[in-house]
Formats: structure tokens, sequence, C-alpha cells
């Protein structure tokens, strides 16, 4: 399979081309430093895919690019990050998506993790009587070191009666983000092996 690094590619050309390359087959790598005209935002709808990867990066920067063109994987700064749904046990962990709205239980999240930063993409509200769900998107490096600005522990229960029932909360996007990374460094540096593209947490 042709393998091509598109420089620049989420900008509003560069994603244009991105989409007509994977449409027809290729590999693609967007490298893009995402300054002024980069944005994200722009690839969401290719994400997912399989042949589709990122790297942030300057297009100055020699080493960097040198990577990239080799192929390295995303451990080692360059391309290879994997994209995976991790699926949590059914009601176990809640959050509130959209705030002063109930709490709902969190499913699992799409998951993309690399040298650049990770994207979750997580899905909230999937139980059994409602027609729906709420998916929040959360983007970044890790965050540093949290802390709740009530005292409690992270991942800790803020429903009535859930720590005595062994559930967890997710607060805020922050501490999702956390987690996504807590989890993804569980599957070791390469993320989720070739193929394995839905997981489940016991």
């Amino acid at each position: 399979m042709k393998t091509w690094i598109v420089t620049g590619g989420a900008g509003f050309i560069g994603c244009n081309f991105a989409r007509m390359a994977l449409a027809e087959g290729v590999r693609v790598v967007v490298y893009d430093k995402l300054t002024y005209a980069g944005n994200l935002k722009s690839l969401e709808d290719v994400a997912g895919d399989p042949n589709f990867a990122f790297v942030r990066a300057d297009i100055a920067d020699r080493a960097a690019l040198d990577r990239a063109v080799r192929g390295e994987a995303a451990g080692s700064g360059a391309v290879g990050a994997r994209s995976y749904y991790l699926q949590l046990p059914s009601q176990r962990v809640w959050g509130e998506p959209i705030e002063g709205q109930p709490p709902e239980p969190l499913d699992g999240w799409f998951g993309s993790v690399s040298a650049g930063g990770a994207r979750v993409l997580a899905v909230f509200g999937l139980y059994p009587g409602r027609a729906g769900f709420t998916a929040v998107q959360v983007d970044g490096p890790r965050p540093g070191r949290l802390a709740r600005q009530d005292g409690t522990p992270l991942f800790a229960s803020r429903l009535e009666g859930g720590r005595a029932a062994g559930l967890h909360s997710v607060a805020g996007a922050e501490e999702l983000l956390e987690l996504a990374y807590r989890c993804h460094a569980l599957l070791g540096p390469e993320g989720p092996a070739p193929g394995s593209q839905r997981l489940t947490a016991a």
C-alpha cells in the first residue's frame, strides 16, 4: 500500500486532499504544526480510518520529518497511532457530559494516542429505554497533576451510594482525558494490536 505524507494536511486544501487519497486506498499521514490555518476538526470524519495517521510537527524539524518518512511508530514521535474503541463495563463509570443535566453512564470511547497528544470521542448514555446517546470529544496532551476541588480522589463516584456500589465517575474533560491515557498505557506503547479495533475493559 502506498503511503503519502500530506504536509499542512489539517488546512482546507490539505484535509480535502487527504480525504481524496484515503478514498483511493492510500495510507495517509497528515503532517501539520497546527498553527493559524491547521485545525484537527477538519479531519474528524477520517480520524477513525485505519489508514490515517497524524503527526503534529514543524516541516522545518528534519528529524521528525525523517521519522515520518520512515514510518516509525507513534511511540517514537512519528506515525502509527491506531484508533480503537474501548468499551467499559456497563453503567460502572458515570459522568455529566452536559453541564447541569443528570449524570449518564460512560459506555466507552473511540481513542487514538500519539506523540502529538490524544483524541478521545466518549460515548455516554447507552442503556435500555433511551433512544440516543451523548458524545463528547476531548483532545490534548496528558493533563498535569489533577486534583478535584472537593478533595475527593480522581475517578471516585459522585453519585449518591455510588462508592458502596463500586461505581466511578469522571469529573470534567481533563479527568476523562487522564482516564483515557491511563487505559491506553495498559495496552503498551504501540496501543492495540492491528486488527483489534474494539477492546473491552474488565
